[in-house]
Parts: structure tokens; sequence; C-alpha cells
């Protein structure tokens, strides 16, 4: 038996600190869910999980823009249908007006009413906002939607919106107190009404864009986030039985390197005892540590 150096001892040891390390990264593994906790676990595969996730993260962004841009149109389309109503409410009184079988008197009633249309009008197109953004009165002609996750133009969406106002609608000096102003007020309303109608269909051409948008941000936000849960996740059937495989074994040499170190521990009692007063004893002793080994396996 050698005793200086005794290199199957030294191999179990190091067997046994091999299998502990590796059982403790499987613990960690199990206990965490993912089978990548740090780069030295997959350093290429951590890389990879970390770009897929950042891309998922901006694409549930991208999914609460598009829903914000959704409701910015919401108020505007909201504002334009406020303007339609206003608008041929105002064509029924300049029809009525045009009659001659009203008087002055009935004409100065309707143009009080046909007046305060206009201003009405014109504060649906001052109140219309969204977030403080002002959509209806000419201060905000244009807004883009960041919808996908990079920064050229294919990723933005840009919305349109209309002044409402009446002097931009042309209706601001029309009115109705007499025969001739109620018929010339109709060519300016019937015309408002084209304008707002055809920005009514264009919002609503946009908000098809962004239901599409929205579809692909959200399947774009779920895909990456499973490629990268396929890279990252512990595959727990898989790591279960590695572990239970790694315990066994840990088990096993731990066993093992208990044993021979009590036979170690015997033959050099053996010999310290036979050898006990000749020549100060000691030098073909063993020269391990106790750091060498886990301190409970030490007799």
């Amino acid at each position: 038996m050698q005793m200086t150096l005794n290199t199957a001892l030294l191999r179990s040891g190091q067997a046994l600190s091999r299998t502990q390390l590796q059982l403790g990264r499987s613990i960690s593994h199990v206990a965490t869910g993912q089978r990548v906790n740090r780069a030295s676990d997959d350093a290429a595969g951590l890389a990879v999980a970390v770009n897929l996730e950042s891309t998922s993260v901006s694409a549930r962004q991208a999914v609460r823009n598009i829903n914000d841009g959704m409701s910015m149109l919401q108020v505007s389309e909201s504002a334009a249908g406020q303007a339609v109503d206003l608008l041929q409410r105002m064509r029924d009184l300049a029809i009525q007006a045009a009659s001659e079988t009203l008087d002055d008197i009935g004409r100065g009633v309707l143009q009080e009413e046909f007046g305060q249309l206009i201003f009405e009008l014109d504060r649906v197109a001052g109140v219309s906002e969204f977030n403080g953004t002002r959509l209806a009165d000419g201060s905000t002609a244009t807004a883009q939607v960041q919808v996908g996750t990079h920064g050229n133009g294919a990723n933005r969406i840009q919305l349109s919106f209309m002044d409402l106002t009446a002097t931009n609608l042309g209706v601001d000096t029309a009115r109705v107190d007499t025969v001739t102003n109620a018929l010339s007020a109709l060519s300016p309303i019937d015309g408002a009404v084209d304008l707002v109608n055809q920005n009514r269909a264009e919002l609503g051409a946009v908000w098809s864009r962004l239901e599409a948008s929205l579809g692909l941000a959200e399947s774009r936000s779920v895909s990456f986030a499973a490629a990268a849960s396929i890279i990252r996740d512990t595959d727990y059937a898989t790591e279960t039985s590695r572990m239970t495989r790694l315990q066994m074994q840990a088990s096993s040499g731990r066993e093992r390197l208990r044993q021979r170190l009590a036979a170690l521990a015997t033959t050099t009692s053996l010999i310290g005892g036979g050898g006990g007063g000749g020549g100060g004893g000691g030098g073909g002793l063993p020269t391990y540590q106790k750091g060498d080994f886990p301190a409970d396996l030490l007799p």
C-alpha cells in the first residue's frame, strides 16, 4: 500500500469533487427551472436566448403602442363623426331656411341655431385630444406609431388627422338668415361633409393596418418568447434523471472514499504503534492534510 502518495485515494477525492460540482449545477437547473443560468452553462445559448427575450419584450411594447394608436384613431374618428352630425343638421336648417314659406323671424330663429352649430364644430375640434395631443384643431397633422422592433420605416405607421374647425371646413361664414344665404350655404356644407367622410375612410384604412400589425406583433412576441424558452428552460424529465444519477454517484463516491480513508487510518495506526521508539518515526507516514477531503469523511 502506498503511504506518502496514495493516487487511488486522491483520484477518488477528485472524482467525488467533480460529481458534487455537477450535482450542484443540476440542482440549480431544477430549482430555477432554467437550463442556462450563467454563461458557463452554455455561452452561445445564453447569447441567443437573451437576444430572443429582448426581441419578445420589444414586441410586447409594440403591441401596447399599436393599442395606443388605435385608441388615438378612435378619438379622431369620434370627432369626425360628431362633425358630420353637426354638418347634417346645418344642412337641414339651410334647406328649411331656403323655403319662402318662412318669414324673416323664422329664419332668424334658424340662424341662431345655425350659428351655435358652427361654434360647436370649433369646440369639438378643440377638445378632441389623446394623451395631451389635440387631434382635430389642426395643431397635429400626423403621428407615427412604432409597430415593430426595429428602427426603419417599415416598422412605423403614420396616422393622419384632419382639421375639423369651421374655418378649415369652409362653413365659418355660412348663414341662413335669408333665402339667398341659405341656398349659398348648401354648397360649402356639402363640400365639408365630403371632406370629413373622406377623412373617416382614411382613418378606417389605417385602422385595418394597425389591426394587422397588432396580430403580427402579438405573434412575434409569443414566438420569440417560446424560442428563448426552448434554449433556457430546463427539461425536467432529463434533468431530474441526471440529478438522481449524480446523487447516487456522489453517495457511492463518498462511501468509497470513507472506506479508503478508514483503511489508511488503520494502516497508519498499526505502523505508528509498531515503531514507537525507533528513529523519530513518522518518516513514512502519509502527508495528507485535513483540507484535502471532506471533514465528515475523515476518521
